[in-house]
């Protein structure tokens, strides 16, 4: 299996393709999606802090698949841009964020700790890819990609209303997965460092 992005290959784009098109008749602009998809994940952390989880989950849900369709519509108008890539991946960050802590607020005694952790984390995850392809060395490797993190996220979410420890284990397991890519990207980098 591609590690990288198996959400997004095998369930996302299912949906995101054909979103794309429709936005495409509708003249949206590709950096519009994004922006919408922005929106909704931040709105998706307001709505879990309030523990509305099925609502905030299917807004999360329409973030994701925004959030793919913004690339499918890019290359539909032909319109791929760095600027593009920078500001999804830039806007993607605050919106995991968000959710991370709208759903360590439902229950701070319990999720603190273990959220933040894996918040930090997950930001090592990234940083160790941007540090990575500035010096000039492809660094998407890991078990713990965002892909893989939101998705944890979402079945945590599901099953909260009937286990509710079921986002400490979920923060957990991204705590875990992000360490062990965390290490991955490290030891990957610095191996193709010539000097």
């Amino acid at each position: 299996m591609d590690w990288r992005y198996p959400v997004t290959k095998y369930f996302y784009r299912k949906f995101s393709r054909p979103t794309a098109r429709i936005l495409y008749k509708l003249k949206f602009e590709p950096n519009q999606v994004t922006l919408l998809s922005f929106i909704l994940g931040i709105l998706s952390g307001v709505i879990f802090y309030y523990r509305m989880f099925i609502p905030g989950l299917i807004v999360l849900f329409i973030s994701e698949i925004l959030d793919c369709a913004d690339g499918d519509l890019a290359r539909l108008k032909k319109k791929v841009s760095k600027k593009g890539e920078y500001l999804d991946s830039f806007l993607d960050r605050i919106v995991e964020s968000a959710i991370i802590y709208g759903l360590i607020l439902t229950n701070p005694s319990q999720l603190m700790l273990v959220g933040t952790l894996a918040l930090v984390w997950s930001v090592f995850v990234s940083y160790a890819r941007s540090k990575a392809e500035v010096i000039g060395i492809k660094c998407d490797i890991g078990v713990g990609s965002r892909d893989i993190r939101v998705c944890i996220l979402m079945l945590s979410v599901l099953f909260t209303p009937f286990y509710p420890d079921s986002l400490y284990y979920g923060f957990s397991i991204i705590l875990a997965l992000s360490i062990i890519t965390v290490i991955q990207r490290f030891v990957h980098t610095y191996s193709k460092i010539k000097k």
